[in-house]
């Protein structure tokens, strides 16, 4: 699937259940006392977990993500992914 006309301010919030493990256990590796998930507010103001943020759809990485939300980085609120 060709994507038609990509803006440089779209992106695309990703929750994948194998990248969240891998995520986990890199922060177990490393020692971290805490780690959390990104967070990022849909339209309806529900807050969605999501463990990457790409500019395209062909950038997604495992094969089980699925898109929480999609729109202009300058008007979306998230947080990323954190490692205390």
């Amino acid at each position: 699937m060709v994507e038609k006309e990509i803006s440089m301010y779209k992106r695309y919030w990703v929750y994948s259940e194998t990248e969240a493990d891998l995520l986990q256990r890199t922060n177990e590796n490393l020692n971290y006392k805490k780690m959390s998930l990104g967070k990022v507010i849909n339209e309806n103001g529900i807050i969605k977990n999501f463990t990457s943020m790409v500019s395209r759809k062909s950038n997604i990485k495992y094969s089980d993500s699925i898109i929480v939300m999609e729109g202009d980085i300058r008007q979306v609120r998230y947080s990323s992914p954190q490692f205390e």
